[in-house]
């Protein structure tokens, strides 16, 4: 017999709009704009980033098994399309606009740079290069979702999405991610921008999400679920073990964050992530669900994007002093830019990705009958 507590995380993560995701998103780009602010640590800044990650694994690997399941099949070139639809217009008008500012301001970077974020190599171009200020610095993370997808629907594709086997690839390839960076910690002495900044070191993060949604996706058969969704203060018991996570961090520093930190926080992600779900319908924790944090949510893609430039001059005109003055100011510029990109850049293209989705339903055998 199903959990009840199950039941009501099943109700609610089936439907049109996943409750809560909204909200964590919001919450996980203000940690990443604070961090750049240099408001909060490293590691919060860095959990942040781990957020986005777990959340596009396992969005993105529900989305292919709903195709799977709807269509037979998954539609690689499809899904592709989609892909750039949402991200990027987005991404290339914000390009456009740094370069253009650059330009103005006479800055005297090197157009490698530019062009790493351009092409979605930053990851790699980032540890290859370390320079105090790099612009564009932060599309390093979207250069690892970007290599992500080209990967992932055709390992979806190569497993004929079987869950049994998704599930032994995702975790050969988290243990595999999670030895290399301990040798490359203990055996290599391997700096730090090495492990933090490329594809093959960071990808566990994705692939814990994607872990997650396979699991998810088999209904009952996730026998664990009911003990992270049964009492409404289990929340309360993640967070606790993040912030213990990260004081570990502050007192033992990169070594731990490198053979543990990493580790530890994807999964304790992956875990308040659902637990934020069952519960955003309730009285302790409806505020995940609502406004502001729902409209922002929707925003933090673009939001990403432009903080990094809206962080850079407000260090540059107040410098290290005055929070009361840069973080709301940050935080809203931020958002604020964030908002007009989506209303006048991506919501055109969304609704072109959702015609593409709906054209896909309609000429499938099984989504005629859905």
């Amino acid at each position: 017999m199903a959990d009840a507590a199950s039941i009501r995380f099943y109700g609610r993560l089936n439907q049109p709009s996943i409750p809560a995701l909204n909200g964590i998103r919001a919450l996980a780009v203000i940690l990443v704009i604070l961090f750049h602010l240099g408001f909060v640590t490293f590691e919060i800044g860095n959990v942040g980033v781990i957020v986005f990650f777990v959340l596009s694994g396992f969005l993105i690997t529900r989305l292919l098994l709903a195709e799977r399941g709807r269509t037979g099949s998954i539609a690689v070139g499809r899904f592709y399309l989609r892909r750039a639809l949402r991200l990027l217009p987005a991404f290339y008008v914000f390009w456009l606009c740094y370069v253009g500012i650059a330009l103005a301001l006479h800055r005297q970077d090197a157009w490698d740079q530019y062009l790493a974020a351009l092409f979605y190599i930053n990851d790699y171009y980032r540890w290859m290069h370390p320079a105090p200020h790099i612009p564009m610095d932060h599309t390093w993370s979207l250069a690892v979702e970007e290599q992500f997808y080209l990967i992932w629907p055709w390992i979806c594709v190569w497993c004929n999405c079987e869950r049994r086997t998704l599930i032994r690839v995702l975790i050969a390839t988290i243990a595999s991610i999670w030895t290399g960076r301990i040798i490359y910690e203990f055996w290599f002495s391997a700096n730090h921008d090495v492990i933090y900044y490329s594809f093959h070191t960071r990808a566990d993060s994705l692939a814990v999400g994607c872990l997650l949604a396979v699991a998810v996706s088999s209904g009952a058969g996730f026998k664990y679920l009911p003990v992270f969704v049964r009492y409404q203060w289990s929340p309360f018991l993640t967070l606790a073990a993040l912030a213990v996570s990260l004081w570990f961090r502050l007192r033992f520093g990169v070594a731990f964050e490198h053979t543990v930190g990493l580790i530890v926080w994807p999964l304790l992600s992956a875990v308040l992530m659902i637990q934020w779900v069952a519960f955003s319908g309730g009285r302790m924790w409806g505020w995940i669900d609502a406004e502001p944090l729902n409209t922002l949510g929707k925003w933090s893609y673009a939001t990403y994007l432009w903080h990094w430039l809206v962080d850079y001059l407000l260090i540059q005109r107040f410098g290290y002093g005055s929070d009361l003055i840069r973080v709301p100011i940050a935080i809203l510029g931020s958002f604020a830019l964030g908002g007009l990109s989506y209303y006048v850049v991506e919501s055109r293209f969304l609704r072109l990705k959702s015609q593409l989705r709906e054209s896909t339903r309609v000429e499938s055998p099984r989504g005629s009958r859905r």
